[in-house]
């Protein structure tokens, strides 16, 4: 099973908005991480009664800009509720509903508590993705 990114995803038809967006452009051509976080969503498994299943993995980055976001999927054609979700929202909202999606009981998204130190966002969800893989 390989990582996927949502651009790749959206050759497929995919309506995820979560792939590198920025708000605003940058002035200084530096653009100043204000913070950075990693979440892995989950969906239902039916085997379990839980949200078990890891699907991708989410990244947010905030910075004075904006908020940028990355999102890496374990299947070619991500379905369920992660890809509609996701696809309806602005990216700017998402550090609100993460925390209040943390505690859905159908649709996780879990923290990642130690951020791997990439130079981007990117290459920061593609390691925990590969993380994820590897621990399987």
């Amino acid at each position: 099973m390989a990582c996927l990114s949502a651009e790749q995803v959206n050759r497929h038809g995919d309506r995820i908005r979560a792939h590198s967006e920025q708000a605003g452009p940058s002035t200084s051509g530096v653009i100043t991480v204000v913070n950075r976080e990693l979440w892995v969503l989950y969906q239902h498994s039916p085997m379990y009664g839980a949200p078990t299943s890891p699907v991708g993995v989410l990244g947010i980055e905030e910075t004075v800009e904006g908020v940028t976001t990355h999102v890496e999927w374990f299947a070619e054609q991500p379905s369920g509720i992660w890809p509609e979700r996701l696809g309806k929202v602005d990216p700017q909202d998402l550090p609100f509903l993460l925390g209040i999606w943390q505690h859905d009981t159908v649709a996780l998204a879990a923290p990642v508590p130690d951020v791997s130190v990439a130079d981007d966002l990117t290459s920061a969800v593609r390691a925990q993705c590969t993380e994820l893989l590897t621990a399987a």
